[in-house]
């Protein structure tokens, strides 16, 4: 599995609610996945590969705040750079 270090403070930013390290850890662990450690400014968390969408900072604390009860906000993509086309 997938290990990852996220920038604690910024996690807790994202989520919208301070939660203390034994709340955070209980939390991850609630979804199949591990924490490695807590620090003051790091999380570090062995992560499922079926959620390739927590392996960013952003997509991790929308899980976090969907799993508490948060409604996270609508992801609008306007005027995308990338076309992608299927050759035959």
């Amino acid at each position: 599995m997938p290990t990852l270090t996220f920038n604690k403070k910024k996690l807790i930013k994202l989520i919208g609610k301070h939660l203390k390290d034994q709340e955070l850890e209980e939390l991850i662990n609630s979804f199949k996945s591990s924490v490695e450690y807590i620090t003051e400014d790091e999380i570090k968390v062995e992560l499922t590969a079926d959620r390739c969408d927590s392996f960013v900072l952003e997509g991790f604390a929308r899980l976090l705040r969907n799993l508490i009860g948060f409604e996270s906000p609508e992801i609008r993509i306007s005027d995308p750079k990338i076309v992608v086309k299927q050759e035959e």
